[in-house]
């Protein structure tokens, strides 16, 4: 059965239970058999205690919603008849929702992702798409063009990278093990975002080991780290900036480092930077990220069986992803 189900006899001992009962009774740290007194204080409510009495109503229901620290549970108590002149006894069941709490939960990112991480480009592609209109022999009208035309290339690649990770962390798509070519993916993503580094008087340099370690993943994921370690270097270094872009080997990973001149991040903010929805104290004014993109890069260098880590001093911020090589095999497993 999916849900999990105990009988209590008139004597407020269980006559019955099954596995799924024991995992709810594990996950809200009971004993693997508990006493009503002990379901009635994690449960919390006056109503159990009433149907619990042997002088309850055979019609009683009781239910209720049960959160632990991972995992919520539906609760249903009611009176069941269990055998000639055998009086009622009680039955739970337990229901397991964390599911649905999960699914709540990528809702709420996809909110704050949509609010928050897409306003800029959009508001941005908006306010020159109203200039073009209403001043369409503008002298800047070329320049407004490759902004729009920049900011929705910065836009749908942020969507992109976002579904796929939702997609991942869903289970309803594997992860795509294909070689990957960091040196294209390099080349594409700093193409993307050269015009953004422009018009912030900033100029990215990428530098590529001459050997690199061949490596398995998923290309369009591994964009997406480049793009939004590239896109925040971008965004917290000063005018006049040289942003570095370094891909090198070791003996057993490849090395992905982005680092930028700018104030040092302080270090109580070091330890959460990549917690989702976490800003850092640097983060003042109106609202410039919703903290999802560097929990994403987190999550896509780890679901590679990779790492990222950061270090910020005053000469520069540099984070760092660290995926393991892999050996590419062909169909033939040659």
């Amino acid at each position: 059965m999916e849900e999990g189900v105990a009988v209590y006899g008139e004597d407020g001992r269980v006559s019955f239970s099954n596995p799924r009962w024991r995992i709810f009774c594990e996950k809200h740290r009971l004993d693997s058999e508990p006493g009503l007194d002990q379901l009635a204080k994690i449960l919390g409510s006056a109503e159990f205690a009433k149907i619990v009495t042997s002088a309850a109503s055979p019609q009683a229901r009781f239910e209720t919603e049960v959160q632990g620290h991972d995992s919520l549970w539906q609760v249903r108590a009611f009176r069941v008849e269990t055998g000639e002149n055998a009086g009622l006894s009680l039955m739970l069941v337990a229901t397991d929702l964390t599911t649905r709490l999960e699914r709540d939960r990528a809702r709420s990112e996809a909110l704050g992702f949509v609010t928050h991480e897409l306003r800029t480009p959009l508001s941005s592609i908006q306010g020159f798409a109203e200039l073009l209109m209403r001043y369409p022999q503008s002298v800047n009208g070329t320049e407004m063009a490759a902004t729009i035309f920049r900011e929705s290339q910065r836009l749908v690649a942020l969507i992109d990278t976002y579904l796929e990770v939702l997609r991942l962390d869903a289970g309803q798509a594997p992860l795509r093990r294909e070689e990957l070519n960091l040196r294209e993916l390099a080349t594409q993503v700093k193409r993307i975002i050269d015009p953004i580094a422009e018009s912030a008087e900033s100029k990215i340099v990428v530098e590529i080991g001459s050997e690199l370690t061949r490596l398995e993943g998923d290309p369009n994921l591994i964009a997406g780290v480049l793009l939004n370690l590239l896109n925040n270097a971008v965004k917290y270094s000063p005018p006049g900036s040289e942003i570095k872009m370094k891909v090198h080997a070791t003996t057993k990973n490849v090395v992905v480092e982005v680092s930028n001149p700018g104030p040092p991040i302080p270090a109580g903010d070091l330890h959460h930077i990549f917690d989702p929805f976490y800003r850092g104290s640097q983060e003042r004014g109106p609202a410039r990220g919703w903290g999802l993109g560097l929990a994403f890069v987190k999550r896509i260098a780890e679901s590679h069986g990779g790492q990222v880590e950061v270090t910020s001093d005053s000469a520069a911020t540099v984070f760092r992803m660290i995926l393991p090589a892999r050996v590419h095999q062909s169909a033939t497993g040659a």
